[in-house]
C-alpha cells in the first residue's frame, strides 16, 4: 500500500478541514498522523514475515526475519508510547478541549463564532 493511499491520506484530508488547528496542535498532528502511517504500513510487514520459507532460514533469512522482529518491536513500542505521549500533551494544554478547560483557548473567527458572539 502506498502512503498517498489509506489511513494518512485519510487523517492528512481531517487535517486539513480542522481550521482551528493553531501551531500549538502541531505535535498531536505529527503523533495522529505517525500512528496512520504504522497503521497503513502494518500490513507490508506481515506480508514481509509471510514471504519468508523454512528454506529461506540459512543465515541470510534469519538476519532478515531479526531485521522483521525488530521492525515489529519498534512498532509494538511506538503503539505503546503514543498514548502517554498524548496525555503528557494533553496535560500541557495541547488539544483543543484542553485549552478550553485550561481557560486558555485561543480567539476563534468564522461565522460560528459571531453567531455566539452575538448571543
Amino acid at each position: 500500500m502506498s502512503v498517498d493511499e489509506g489511513l494518512l491520506n485519510l487523517v492528512d484530508d481531517a487535517i486539513r478541514h480542522m481550521t482551528w488547528l493553531t501551531d500549538a496542535d502541531q505535535a498531536m498532528v505529527a503523533l495522529a498522523r505517525k500512528y496512520a502511517w504504522e497503521i497503513d504500513h502494518a500490513q507490508d510487514l506481515a506480508d514481509a514475515v509471510a514471504e519468508i520459507r523454512p528454506s529461506d532460514l540459512d543465515n541470510s533469512g534469519k538476519n532478515r526475519l531479526r531485521q522483521l522482529e525488530l521492525r515489529a518491536d519498534v512498532a509494538k513500542y511506538v503503539g505503546w508510547l503514543g498514548p502517554h505521549l498524548a496525555n503528557a500533551l494533553k496535560a500541557l494544554g495541547g488539544s483543543p478541549a484542553e485549552r478550553k478547560s485550561l481557560g486558555v483557548e485561543e480567539a476563534v473567527h468564522g461565522h460560528l463564532a459571531a453567531l455566539r458572539a452575538a448571543r
